[in-house]
């Protein structure tokens, strides 16, 4: 029989290398990778998954957990607010291009 190979879900493997990669020496890089990671997980469906992530990064960035979930869900509603934005917008005919251009000018600022 051949070895079983572990399963290691999308939402880890995209975590570990944002884990390869921060400097978790300085608050303000914790607070960085916390993001980061926030922004991973927050996509789940699941709030129990999402919580037992937020146990993960809470305990690595050394962040309260309660903080953790508070971001998480506060991306949530910046993304709904975005998408309902992207409904609105195309049944009234304005440039998404232009709009979401200018969304990830914020974030990425």
């Amino acid at each position: 029989m051949g070895e079983i190979e572990e399963q290691v879900p999308e939402i880890m493997k995209r975590i570990r290398r944002v884990l390869a990669t921060a400097r978790l020496d300085q608050p303000e890089y914790r607070a960085k990778a916390a993001m980061e990671m926030c922004r991973i997980v927050s996509v789940h469906q699941s709030d129990l998954v999402r919580g037992q992530y937020a146990l993960l990064i809470a305990d690595t960035t050394m962040t309260a957990p309660t903080r953790v979930i508070e971001i998480m869900e506060e991306i949530r509603a910046e993304a709904s607010r975005s998408a309902e934005r992207a409904v609105v917008a195309a049944l009234e005919g304005v440039d998404l291009l232009s709009e979401f251009q200018e969304l990830d000018r914020g974030a990425t600022t």
